[in-house]
């Protein structure tokens, strides 16, 4: 997009934020440029660039149970573990 920000005088600022939704993967260049109606005298630093890289997250649990807390001797005892994924990535 275009952001017009008018005359910016000697020494002032402006400012625009952005907001992105980052998805899981990937590397992402975000790029801006700026231009004016008179001669730049240091236009190598008319540009800014931004890269940067995602870092998946997965909040992971396990759980076990035992069939009996308290088996008999010579008896079966199943145990059960439960894994899983709280996200957000896979």
């Amino acid at each position: 997009g275009i952001w017009a920000i008018g005359t910016l005088a000697n020494g002032a600022n402006a400012t625009l934020s952005i907001i992105a939704t980052v998805n899981a993967s990937g590397t992402y260049t975000n790029s801006a440029s700026i231009t004016a109606n008179e001669a730049d005298p240091t236009p190598g630093n008319n540009t800014s660039s931004v890269t940067p890289t995602p870092v998946a997250q997965s909040n992971v649990g396990i759980t076990k149970t035992a069939s009996s807390a308290t088996p008999n001797v010579g008896s079966n005892v199943t145990f059960t573990l439960t894994a899983t994924n709280a996200g957000p990535s896979n």
